[in-house]
């Protein structure tokens, strides 16, 4: 189990792979890509797995997210690398 920086609306799960700041990808983002389509997602005792799939954000709405993530958490924001950092996100 990884826990993740996340953020979540009624129908979608924005997770954001920021490595804790650190520069590089976590490794958990490509096995996420590499199946993509056969995945499961659990909160607390709430799992879901029939209707997951993962698909990389574009802009404007990664950057969207990812201020919704830092407006909420302010140190999420001012962690790890340079602010042009552009953290891989998906949902």
């Amino acid at each position: 189990m990884t826990h993740l920086a996340h953020e979540r609306n009624p129908s979608r799960v924005y997770v954001l792979a920021s490595a804790a700041g650190r520069d590089d990808t976590p490794a958990w983002f490509g096995n996420l890509h590499a199946n993509r389509d056969d995945l499961t997602v659990e909160f607390g005792t709430a799992t879901a797995s029939a209707s997951v799939s993962a698909e990389v954000l574009k802009e404007p709405l990664r950057c969207q997210i990812f201020a919704k993530r830092a407006a909420r958490y302010p140190g999420f924001a001012t962690t790890g690398p340079a602010p042009r950092a552009r953290y891989p996100s998906s949902r």
